[in-house]
């Protein structure tokens, strides 16, 4: 059954209760810490950059500039403790202009969410793949992320396609593949209060994959 967007926060508590996107486990690696006064500063966060489409950016002002939107996953990411320290997103990019135009960024953890765009415009994996390698290059993380693509609930066997080849591929390059959609979905489209148009989560949908990907980055 699909739920109705009033479950948002009772979806996310009982992700995070399963310890599956747990926001309270990042905290309690020491991704960050709170001391008394005169106690020595705990570690310093876990830094990441994001490279991605729409997914990414959200109503973000400048992403590459640290200007991230409310409505970003990144957004909900660093309110974990973990620290946003660049990268590049806009939305309708494909993998090969992300390619283009990101930067080296000093990050401990590079996420990459790639390939809506570009299986929309008929794209092929193989090139996919090509430009992946090349942002991972490019920006020069020392640990390397890349999510499932979100469903696509017009064409939902278009996104399960993509992310069946998707996974193999992360694996083979050494990185990690996470499925950050995973709490979003419902079968193969969206939860019912995860998307505002079938494509692209709303808030609600942002702060559970934030969530995944903090979890993700952390461990």
């Amino acid at each position: 059954m699909r739920e109705s967007g009033r479950w948002c926060g009772v979806r996310t508590a009982l992700w995070n209760r399963v310890g599956l996107v747990s926001l309270g486990v990042a905290v309690a690696a020491g991704t960050v810490m709170l001391s008394a006064p005169g106690a020595a500063p705990g570690p310093a966060p876990v830094t990441f950059a994001a490279v991605g489409d729409s997914i990414t950016d959200a109503n973000s002002a400048d992403l590459a500039g640290l200007h991230v939107g409310d409505a970003s996953w990144v957004h909900f990411a660093a309110r974990s403790g973990l620290q946003f320290v660049g990268g590049w997103a806009r939305g309708g990019a494909q993998a090969a202009t992300m390619a283009r135009h990101v930067s080296p960024v000093r990050a401990d953890v590079l996420v990459i969410i790639a390939g809506t765009n570009d299986t929309a415009h008929g794209v092929p994996f193989a090139v996919t793949a090509r430009n992946l390698v090349a942002i991972v290059r490019t920006v020069g993380a020392g640990r390397v992320i890349v999510s499932a693509i979100p469903p696509q609930d017009a064409t939902p066997a278009v996104a399960v396609g993509f992310n069946r080849r998707l996974e193999p591929f992360v694996q083979a390059q050494g990185w990690t593949f996470v499925d950050a959609m995973a709490g979003v979905r419902d079968d193969d489209r969206y939860a019912a209060g995860m998307t505002r148009d079938g494509t692209h989560p709303d808030v609600c949908g942002a702060r559970v994959i934030g969530a995944a990907l903090a979890e993700a980055i952390t461990n």
